[in-house]
């Protein structure tokens, strides 16, 4: 079953996801493309040491998307990839927020979402199941 979610934001852009559980031949696919009036940029977690470019600006006969390989020159791919053509996966991704995580219960500073962020990370999803089921616009505060 799949969901779309049609989404405006305060400044006035707007949106669309689409959600699927059941994308036959996907591992464990989240992806994100962003189009705007100059390209589109494109993050699959199934490929998550690349994504994929496109710039208006390139000239007509070489527009098209093309594959960024990350690496130390992206942030923050530089801190943990200090040579080109080695990559992070998924379970080193989970290392890295374990880390973390046992900094900030040791005090330290650490790179985690903070309570308010998820509260409203789980506002937001439960305004778009709300959305859904009612089938109308629902205003998230």
């Amino acid at each position: 079953m799949s969901h779309i979610t049609l989404v405006e934001l305060e400044a006035g852009f707007t949106g669309t996801l689409l959600v699927n559980r059941s994308a036959w031949g996907r591992k464990g696919r989240i992806a994100l493309q962003i189009f705007g009036s100059k390209g589109s940029i494109l993050f699959d977690q199934e490929r998550f040491n690349e994504f994929q470019l496109y710039q208006t600006s390139d000239r007509p006969a070489d527009q098209g998307f093309r594959t960024v390989l990350v690496g130390p020159q992206h942030y923050p791919y530089d801190r943990f990839v200090p040579a080109p053509g080695h990559g992070l996966g998924f379970n080193d991704l989970k290392t890295i927020e374990c880390r973390e995580l046992i900094r900030r219960i040791g005090g330290e500073a650490a790179n985690l979402i903070e309570f308010a962020d998820g509260l409203e990370i789980e506002r937001t999803v439960h305004a778009m199941a709300r959305s859904h089921q009612e089938r109308q616009w629902v205003a998230v505060r």
